[in-house]
């Protein structure tokens, strides 16, 4: 894939993709180090900010992936609610903190994105 499509990075677009199950994510990495992939090929992906965590980042990070969309959804913890999310500013805000310190400790990069409005 890399030699005959000369691919440099892959991204996951499925926002229910690997980053939700870590066993699968644990898989991958060890099948990506099989194939000595690490280092020659960059992973991105979407993300949910209530599913991660210093472990899920610190895999991330191993695994060589260069970019995390995070969608916060909301600042609102009505919004929120009525979104039917599972998460509110609290678990937003430590799982933000959780990433952050992780994330940039290998000057990965990671963007958030937040809604606006009132969804009623």
């Amino acid at each position: 894939m890399i030699d005959k499509y000369r691919v440099v990075e892959i991204f996951d677009d499925n926002e229910s993709g690997a980053v939700y199950n870590l066993k699968w994510l644990t898989e991958f990495k060890k099948e990506l180090q099989n194939r000595k992939l690490i280092g020659e090929v960059m992973i991105s992906s979407n993300a949910r900010a209530d599913n991660l965590n210093n472990e899920i980042c610190t895999l991330l990070n191993d695994m060589g992936y260069r970019l995390l969309k995070v969608g916060l959804e909301s600042g609102s913890n009505d919004t929120l609610k009525r979104l039917n999310k599972n998460e509110n500013n609290r678990t937003n805000i430590k799982r933000y903190n959780e990433r952050e310190r992780s994330w940039t400790m290998h000057k990965n990069y990671y963007n958030d994105r937040l809604s606006l409005g009132d969804p009623r």
